[in-house]
């Protein structure tokens, strides 16, 4: 749902959707090179640096090789080692995306092309431990691994800082990229032909978070974290993907526990995935992503002739055709019609969580716990916000209006606002908590649910954010990792006069979280 409401974003209040849900660290200051972060991974020596809240962090370490080339759509392989020391003080590069409501790519306007494919990258951030007293065996720390939003075609897991929720509870936390848009998710049965079984699901973000958790059982000992206590936790888009490691039999063993946190999961079939939309394919499926790319670059002439082009192309050319394209061109792809009309400037659907069998299991709710993932054993956290709808509507014109150069908004209808809200998020929160909870207990009776419902936010140049926003979407991600500091929006969204009760539940939520982990 991220981006739909690109085109009404604007002054002091979109300014503070912009900041707060794009960016939880993105105005953080830089890290200090600290000698004391030395440490040796299996891909050879790192040196990270002194940062917030009492914290080491060591930025960009490739748990993957490059998924660029030859390996766009193959499930992720080996990162290579390096020689010397590897300086882990930068944030990592994004995975490719387009900057727009809910992602800042620095000068990239909206629409504009920021990140690159070489993205797989993880952030550890860790209490500050001397070289001689990390801890090691029985007293190595659980390990908490963050999975961020974006509707999966945005976001960035160094926006998140995880340093106050490792200092504060003695935890390591980690961050990550994944593959985002038709990169992370595109299925077409032309791969069946032309590589592994995983390299044919279209799962290929969930290969590479499989990727990153085996990268944290292998390495994670050496800032101090146990292998054998991770938790995994994501919100929205991750909470969906989150959910998706709990199913699928590929990453068993390698979490304990998961916290889903305002996840809507919508799995597609293969059929809905590859298949035009006229033989009952998804919107943007692969099968409709194809005939536009063959029309785009001057295969075919129009519809019907890319249709002729893509059957007498075997399965070997459809996919050197894909990975001969500029990625950019293959989103493009997604956001434009035939006609070269582009009716969003960043945001568009596409398949994800697809039903393979392979990586991702087939079925309905009641099949897919049943088919040998993690979530018949491990504990499980589920929650969402209970205004979730609210972060939508505020920026609705068939529910507000803008006025003084887009600083001050009203609502035209209170009642129906919050009658629409409240409809729309219990709608939201049946499809993210109810169901998979209500499947989950059929198999686990260590399965927990939790609502988000902080709406203390002040008042801003006569906006009552309180009754706009609530308990919006994604709100809750500062008070889990305790990290306010969001640049521009603090001054609107966290005041003096909320801030006793703000740091109350974001204490409370930070102990919840890292109780479960413990």
């Amino acid at each position: 749902m991220f981006g739909r409401f690109s085109g009404l974003l604007s002054g002091s209040i979109s300014l503070i959707l912009i900041v707060l849900l794009a960016s939880c660290g993105k105005f953080d200051p830089p890290a200090e090179l600290d000698r004391d972060t030395l440490r040796t991974v299996e891909q050879g020596a790192l040196v990270g640096g002194r940062h917030l809240y009492n914290s080491h962090v060591w930025y960009g370490i490739p748990y993957a090789a490059p998924p660029i080339g030859a390996l766009r759509w193959k499930a992720p392989e080996q990162a290579k080692p390096w020689n010397g020391e590897r300086q882990a003080v930068q944030k990592p590069s994004e995975c490719l995306q387009l900057a727009g409501s809910y992602s800042s790519g620095g000068d990239a306007g909206a629409g504009e092309y920021f990140g690159s494919e070489d993205c797989l990258y993880l952030n550890v951030h860790a209490p500050r431990f001397k070289p001689d007293s990390v801890p090691t065996g029985n007293e190595r720390l659980p390990v908490m691994v963050w999975i961020h939003g974006g509707s999966n075609y945005q976001g960035s897991g160094a926006d998140y800082h995880g340093g106050n929720l490792a200092s504060t509870h003695n935890v390591i936390v980690v961050t990550l990229n994944y593959r985002l848009g038709p990169m992370g998710w595109f299925y077409n049965p032309a791969f069946k032909a032309t590589g592994s079984a995983e390299d044919a699901s279209g799962n290929f973000a969930i290969l590479d978070l499989i990727a990153a958790l085996k990268w944290v059982h292998k390495n994670i000992s050496a800032f101090g974290g146990d292998p054998n206590q991770v938790t995994i936790f994501g919100e929205s888009a991750g909470g969906n993907n989150v959910l998706a490691l709990l199913l699928s039999s590929r990453a068993r063993g390698l979490f304990k526990g998961a916290i889903v946190q305002s996840a809507y999961p919508r799995p597609k079939t293969t059929k809905e995935a590859s298949e035009p939309v006229d033989a009952g394919g998804y919107e943007n499926s692969s099968g409709e992503v194809l005939l536009r790319l063959l029309v785009a670059e001057g295969r075919a002439s129009n519809v019907g002739a890319a249709r002729k082009s893509l059957a007498s192309m075997s399965d070997t050319e459809i996919v050197s055709f894909l990975r001969s394209l500029d990625a950019t061109r293959i989103i493009d792809a997604y956001r434009k019609n035939l006609n070269g009309e582009n009716p969003e400037a960043s945001g568009y659907s596409f398949p994800t969580l697809i039903q393979d069998g392979v990586v991702f299991p087939r079925g309905d709710w009641n099949a897919m716990v049943h088919a040998g993932g993690a979530i018949s054993s491990v504990p499980v956290i589920v929650g969402g916000n209970r205004d979730e709808q609210k972060l939508y509507l505020a920026l609705d014109d068939r529910f507000t209006s803008r006025r003084f150069f887009n600083l001050s908004i009203s609502i035209h209808d209170p009642e129906l606002y919050e009658a629409t809200s409240r409809h729309a998020s219990d709608a939201w929160s049946v499809i993210g908590v109810h169901e998979p909870i209500r499947a989950m207990q059929a198999v686990n009776k260590n399965v927990y649910a939790y609502r988000f419902e902080w709406d203390e936010e002040p008042v801003v140049l006569g906006n009552d954010l309180g009754q706009f926003l609530g308990a919006a979407h994604a709100f809750e991600i500062p008070f889990v990792f305790g990290h306010f500091h969001l640049g521009p929006a603090d001054r609107y969204m966290f005041s003096d006069e909320n801030k006793e009760g703000r740091l109350y539940v974001s204490r409370a939520m930070m102990s919840y979280w890292a109780g479960f982990a413990y």
